[in-house]
């Protein structure tokens, strides 16, 4: 058929709107849930902030960042950072987190896992 477009990926044509829902569906599809952590894990979490805010050791740090609620669900992404735990505010219930290039304030409910360097 002469003058007929080729369209390799079967696409066709898709209007501005659903190419922007599926980017979306794709993107969420990309995004977690917070995991539920256990007792035991948040014990040696808090004993590690702890001996790095007095001992001076740097940590590494994973935590959640919310992106997007769904059927009230937050759901986000892992973010971390390494450095060394500076200072641990109970009131606003967030330790920050101090290295070279900058320092983060995380919440302490946001805390996925912590490891020494």
């Amino acid at each position: 058929m002469a003058g007929r477009i080729e369209d390799p990926l079967g696409m066709r044509f898709i209007l501005p709107e659903h190419a922007q829902a599926l980017n979306e569906l794709a993107y969420e599809k990309l995004l977690i849930k917070q995991p539920m952590l256990d007792d035991q894990e948040l014990m040696e979490m808090s004993r590690l902030i702890e001996e790095s805010r007095i001992d001076d050791f740097a940590v590494r740090v994973v935590w959640f960042e919310a992106e997007r609620k769904v059927d009230n669900v937050e759901l986000g992404k892992e973010e971390s950072a390494w450095g060394w735990i500076q200072r641990i505010d109970m009131n606003r219930k967030q330790i920050k987190l101090v290295n070279d290039d900058g320092f983060w304030w995380i919440y302490f409910n946001r805390i996925m896992r912590i490891d020494r360097v």
